[in-house]
């Protein structure tokens, strides 16, 4: 094992640090040029506490304490220089947060930098800036920086990558790719800048700019599945979701009022649904919104319907579909980030909700009762028989009136129980696929007492396809839920593969050893879902392969870049960490 890790670790310093010796002028090296990082409290104290608050962008402004001179440390590869030939040197520097400069026989002239040319402000200790050496041959060398608008507010979207195209020449092409909130506009190739530059004796001159500004171009139509007709209606409101089947794809109209809405998160992405297409959510951003003013009049009577296909439980109750507002988290609760004794218990909230709670089982809320789920105690395990099987379709319905609240699952009743009295709806829209309120996770890994805020508090929503909600402002019989599923229900093949990518760890598995031992930078795939949450650039992991063994070392975003040790068959090891301490208690890469 000592062996396996000297190898890893000279692999991945191969691929980042080039000898300083070797032969010829072109060529780039690591070092740690003479600077005292300076200690920043002022940016000390702005870094986000709150990971709910990082991922709103909207961080809480709280400070840390004075910090100490060892908070920042750096090792012998800080710093990156490109020697271009004996006279010029671009120099990659902390002392710049990594924006690079042109060094030219041994000195540094002024207008030697290389201008800003996206906006963000200073990042004097490279909290989130860094800079890597990603190709190195007698023909170009490639060099990545990545860094981000402001280093007290991040955000998962805004990331930007900076890439520069060195020749032996002293020509410089460097491309600017900035994220936005839209995935499909920070793939767009037309969305980035791109400079030219030529390196003289006084600095970099640009030869010439392209701004870069996506194309307004309409996604591609999806190929869905047979369009079905219902056995019953009409309903309140329904989204058919087949907005998939025509160009744009943007919005998801609710048909019965023909009302366009938008459709949130990162990218909307449609799928071959149960009748037409169907819309993909990834249980954080991923919603569907009907204004208030459109919602149905609910009054004592309601039914909810959806088809859905999981690809993963969500952390804690989440909704399908739901005009509702959660309790609120007490201050204790906030505090430790659970609720003793260390028990699951569903979340109670106002107005109607039809979800799926964390141990995968449908759930319908109304006026604070509930039927389905349910409370489990620390030493049971939910029936397996209660819960959704994954990567399979399945029917939901709900209904309220008649003195009952009931709950369906592929048209047979599943749970029910006595209910009266007429729905209290809050002042909140209609949402499909995520909550509207902050909630902590049901099954925190820490239930230490000394552990503050060790469970933030987070929107979390329904990971996977949804297709073919209803809305009924009468409670349907369950001869007619029965009738409605068997209208929609598409063969049992179909049922069974829903248009869902597998969640499988990206290992490079291939069962054979590498033609040479080495390491390759690369952006791995995980599943469409998780992939769309991120703005990374081309080389963001790092995986090592070995001439000896089909084995490799994987340093994957996924694992907060922990090494992951991954066998010929695709199995991980992902190898513990040092603990570090900080506002929200002790957290590894795990």
């Amino acid at each position: 094992m000592k062996n396996a890790i000297v190898a890893t670790v000279a692999a991945v310093l191969v691929l980042a640090v080039a000898v300083e010796a070797q032969a010829g002028d072109f060529y780039a090296y690591y070092t740690k040029l003479d600077y005292d990082q300076p200690q920043d409290i002022a940016t000390l104290v702005k870094i986000p506490v709150s990971a709910a608050e990082v991922f709103a962008g909207r961080p809480e402004q709280a400070p840390t304490g004075n910090p100490r001179p060892e908070q920042v440390r750096w090792g012998k590869y800080a710093d990156l220089v490109v020697n271009v030939d004996k006279r010029r040197q671009v120099v990659f520097s902390r002392a710049a947060g990594y924006l690079p400069y042109l060094k030219t026989g041994g000195k540094y002239y002024p207008g030697g930098q290389f201008a800003q040319l996206a906006e963000c402000k200073p990042d004097p200790l490279c909290l989130c800036s860094y800079v890597r050496l990603i190709e190195q041959s007698p023909e170009r060398i490639v060099v990545h920086w990545r860094h981000v608008p402001d280093p007290a507010r991040v955000v998962m979207t805004e990331t930007i990558h900076e890439y520069f195209y060195i020749t032996p020449d002293g020509k410089v092409r460097r491309v600017v790719q900035v994220g936005t909130p839209r995935l499909d506009d920070f793939n767009d190739p037309a969305g980035a800048t791109v400079q030219e530059l030529r390196l003289t004796a006084t600095g970099p001159v640009e030869t010439s700019l392209k701004r870069g500004k996506p194309s307004v171009e309409p996604a591609d139509a999806v190929a869905g599945s047979p369009v079905r007709k219902t056995a019953v209606g009409p309903p309140a409101a329904w989204f058919k979701f087949d907005d998939g089947l025509k160009f744009g794809g943007d919005e998801a109209v609710e048909t019965i009022t023909a009302t366009a809405c938008t459709v949130t998160g990162n990218k909307a992405l449609w799928k071959k649904g149960v009748s037409g297409t169907a819309l993909a959510f990834d249980g954080y951003f991923s919603k569907v919104t009907l204004p208030k003013a459109k919602a149905p009049a609910v009054k004592d009577e309601l039914t909810l319907e959806a088809w859905v296909a999981l690809g993963a439980y969500p952390w804690s109750d989440a909704g399908i579909v739901h005009q509702s507002a959660g309790e609120p988290i007490s201050p204790e609760e906030y505090k430790h980030g659970y609720r003793d004794p260390y028990t699951y218990r569903p979340w109670k909230m106002g107005g109607y909700m039809l979800g799926i709670d964390p141990y995968g089982r449908p759930i319908f809320k109304v006026n604070g009762e509930q039927v389905g789920g349910g409370e489990i105690d620390p030493k049971d395990l939910p029936r397996k028989q209660d819960m959704l099987p994954t990567y399979r379709w399945t029917h939901l319905a709900a209904t309220y009136g008649k003195g009952k609240m009931c709950l369906y699952v592929d048209g047979k009743l599943a749970a029910s129980k006595d209910a009266t009295g007429p729905i209290t709806v809050p002042d909140r829209n209609v949402l499909i696929g995520l909550n509207g309120d902050p909630q902590r996770i049901s099954d925190p890994v820490s239930h230490s007492k000394f552990a503050a805020n060790n469970n933030m508090p987070l929107l979390y929503g329904i990971e996977g396809l949804i297709d073919e909600v209803r809305l009924f402002t009468r409670a349907l019989s369950a001869d007619e839920v029965r009738k409605s599923y068997e209208a929609m229900r598409p063969g049992a093949e179909a049922v069974a593969a829903p248009d869902l990518e597998k969640r499988i760890l990206p290992g490079m598995v291939t069962g054979k050893p590498a033609e040479k031992f080495g390491a390759t930078c690369r952006t791995l795939k995980f599943h469409e879902l998780w992939d769309n949450l991120w703005r990374p650039s081309k080389y963001r992991d790092i995986v090592v392969r070995f001439d000896s063994g089909p084995g490799s070392v994987v340093f994957w975003q996924g694992t907060n870049f922990g090494s992951g040790w991954v066998t010929e068959n695709n199995k991980w090891m992902s190898d513990q960490s040092w603990e570090i301490g900080g506002p929200h208690g002790c957290a590894e890469h795990m």
